[in-house]
């Protein structure tokens, strides 16, 4: 980023805290001449030096991208833009109006900072505060992909790939992948193209996926891992494969990750056998076998991995109050030193009182969590709704800090399942209104200082509750179905709108800024 370092008018602010300093640039000149220059978001800076900050092993640089004085550059080779800043606007024959600290000079103009995607600047790995985590479902599969599943989140299982087998109402943005992570369905686009989705079980989208979180900032993510499928071979042998997969791109990418088991799917009457003893020997296998907690992108806090278990509580899941217990001590204190783990708990949103989604003498057992992520997807229809909910996280968060416990509220940017419930209301239920529902929670969850910010999810298209790239427009859509684009509510966005929010989000988490206003920023 580039911050303020020293005034010619007399006033020095700090600049490049917990950062590298990587060069300087100076703007303007003369202290009684008014604005020395102006940034993208119209943010007047007076006459001075700016520093511009990045951490170590990243690749940045500062081009000219256009000229008041009519030149129009190219800027960047390339390189992904994170900001701009235009130079004091002035006479195009008075000569240059900048100048690095090298000497080089630059005309009026537009000034782009671009940073090398590959290297943005990685995340720190050894501790859970203050960073941004998305849910990774990775659960996607399809016919010819090698896990030999079939079709999985996409269309029913075991049937054939038309809008009346589909499973997910958000259509992905699949212009940036190969041909070899397409998989065809039976529809076609308007275009006459074939619609096409992808799998999970390609490492090259798992590792694209996290240049996207790189490129725009974000930190990292859960990756799910469904307990209930762990006793069939082929789903066991996919579900290892998509680790892989990730501890590959996380690596690649300077992201981190953490495994979060979900109970769900598992019957009572086998909770004993598949969701304790099943996790304890799994988890056992990640770490003996598969090496999972070496990668260098795995999540740890207080010197130990972190591991999430999601479902426990709820009365729509599995699982008894002791049974539960068994499994957190299992983590925290009864396992070998080696298998121990910071423990995240993913609770119902009433965890603390009496309430339908919660059963009953829990409590006790949420309260042996390192840390609770109260779960409020659907919870609120509109960002009147989260206000009226929004005394209970405050409570929350008085509640953990006060029990020595951490806290991590989710936000999440809309929802739809029509195709999912095959009930037409269901389309759009909760709409995300350009980001403003998302940005309204984001901001108000950032301002009770969480320990971390859960976003649900990367990859959700089920639910529609994905932050990743996806189809900005009806035309990038098949011409039968139905199904939900980022224009849906009338704006005009990116395939990556959403995943920009998160970098936001996340540079407010780890105390680059405030959040403000409706939205961080304009739609380009």
């Amino acid at each position: 980023y580039m911050a303020s370092h020293s005034s010619d008018c007399g006033d020095s602010t700090t600049a490049c805290v917990n950062s590298v300093s990587k060069g300087a640039f100076h703007v303007g000149q003369g202290c009684n001449n008014g604005v020395a220059a102006v940034d993208g978001k119209g943010k007047t800076l007076q006459a001075g030096w700016m520093r511009l900050c990045v951490e170590d092993d990243s690749q940045v640089k500062v081009e000219p991208t256009s000229s008041d004085c009519g030149e129009t550059l190219s800027g960047c080779g390339g390189w992904q833009k994170k900001g701009r800043w235009h130079t004091v606007p002035g006479s195009c024959t008075s000569g240059p109006e900048a100048v690095g600290l090298s000497g080089s000079t630059f005309e009026s103009g537009w000034v782009s900072l671009c940073v090398n995607a590959q290297r943005f600047p990685p995340v720190n790995p050894s501790s859970i505060h203050h960073k941004t985590l998305f849910g990774y479902q990775g659960w996607f599969a399809a016919p010819g992909d090698g896990a030999n599943v079939g079709w999985r989140h996409w269309f029913k299982a075991d049937s054939t790939p038309t809008p009346g087998n589909a499973t997910f109402d958000l259509w992905p943005d699949m212009s940036e992948l190969d041909a070899d992570e397409q998989f065809s369905t039976s529809m076609t686009l308007p275009n006459g193209q074939p619609a096409n989705v992808f799998s999970s079980a390609i490492q090259k989208t798992v590792r694209r996926h996290f240049q996207w979180l790189a490129e725009t900032g974000n930190d990292g993510v859960f990756l799910q891992r469904f307990a209930s499928e762990l006793i069939d071979p082929a789903h066991f042998a996919l579900r290892n494969k998509i680790t892989a997969n990730v501890a590959a791109g996380a690596t690649e990418h300077g992201r981190v990750f953490a495994l979060m088991y979900d109970v769900s799917g598992i019957q009572n009457a086998n909770f004993q056998l598949q969701g304790v003893a099943g996790i304890q020997s799994d988890w056992e296998y990640l770490v003996d076998t598969m090496g999972m907690i070496d990668s260098p992108a795995y999540l740890h806090q207080d010197g130990k991995p972190v591991v999430a278990l999601w479902g426990l509580g709820f009365t729509d899941r599995p699982g008894t109050a002791a049974q539960a217990k068994q499994l957190i001590d299992y983590f925290q204190t009864n396992a070998a030193p080696k298998y121990r783990a910071y423990v995240v708990g993913g609770v119902p949103f009433h965890w603390r009182t009496s309430d339908p989604q919660v059963k009953p003498g829990f409590l006790p057992v949420f309260e042996k969590y390192d840390l609770v992520s109260p779960w409020s997807v659907g919870r609120y229809p509109n960002t009147t709704a989260f206000d009226n909910n929004f005394s209970t996280i405050q409570g929350d968060k008085s509640y953990t800090t006060a029990k020595g416990m951490g806290y991590a509220p989710v936000a999440w940017p809309g929802f739809s399942w029509v195709n999912l419930k095959k009930s037409f209301d269901k389309f759009n239920q909760i709409p995300r209104n350009g980001g403003k529902f998302f940005w309204h929670q984001a901001k108000k969850l950032h301002s009770i200082k969480p320990t971390f910010l859960f976003i649900a999810m990367f990859d959700e298209v089920d639910e529609s509750t994905a932050m990743f790239k996806a189809a900005t427009q009806s035309s990038q859509t098949p011409t039968t179905g139905t199904w939900l684009h980022l224009g849906q509510d009338g704006y005009n966005l990116p395939s990556d709108w959403y995943l920009r929010l998160g970098g936001a989000i996340t540079g407010a988490m780890d105390g680059r800024y405030t959040p403000k206003g409706e939205l961080p920023f304009d739609p380009p």
